[in-house]
This record gives structure tokens, C-alpha cells and sequence, in this order.
């Protein structure tokens, strides 16, 4: 559809193509968001996934897009539990030391 046809679009599905394999690296990665009032869809593009589809008022149904939160919560949950391993160690060592004060 061209730019200069008015046409209401909003309820009609929205399909992105992408052909970035030909320009960048087979590791290379596009995120899309695609918003429309407050829903928002998420698709990431790479070489293996150059076509997104996005429903209108409905949830993506992209794998990659499905996929993206838990790669992203996995850091997360790596920081909480090195954060709660190093307050541990920390709880520990005060508790050494205090107990080295009371012996003296």
C-alpha cells in the first residue's frame, strides 16, 4: 500500500520484512515493537526470522517474540542470586568478626 491511499489500516494485520542478512553478520539481531493503543507486540528478527506478523488488538505469536522475556529474565534472576550470595557472605564474615570480638 502506498503513503498517499487514505486507507483506515488499524484493523488489518501488520507483516515487517526484513533482508538485514544481506548486510550484517548471521549473529546480528532486530527487536520490533509494534504498538497500537496500549497493546504492545515484541518480534526480534534475525537470520532464521526475517518476517514478523503482527495481529491487531492481539498478542504476538512470534516464537522469537514469545521467547525474548525469558532470555531477558534469566539475567535477572543470575544477578538476584549472586546479590543474595554476596549479602550471605558478607552476613557471615560480620558474624566471624563479632564473634573473634567476644573471645578477645
Amino acid at each position: 500500500m502506498r503513503a498517499h491511499y487514505k486507507v483506515d489500516a488499524r484493523g488489518l494485520p501488520l507483516t515487517v520484512e526484513s533482508d538485514l542478512a544481506a548486510l550484517t553478520s548471521a549473529s546480528h539481531l532486530t527487536q520490533v515493537t509494534y504498538v497500537n493503543g496500549s497493546r504492545q507486540q515484541l518480534a526480534q528478527l534475525d537470520s532464521q526470522s526475517r518476517k514478523a506478523t503482527f495481529q491487531a488488538g492481539a498478542e504476538t505469536k512470534s516464537a522469537a517474540a514469545q521467547a525474548a522475556p525469558q532470555r531477558r529474565a534469566a539475567p535477572g534472576r543470575a544477578l538476584l542470586a549472586a546479590t543474595v550470595f554476596l549479602v550471605l557472605i558478607g552476613a557471615a564474615l560480620d558474624w566471624v568478626l563479632w564473634r573473634r570480638r567476644i573471645q578477645l
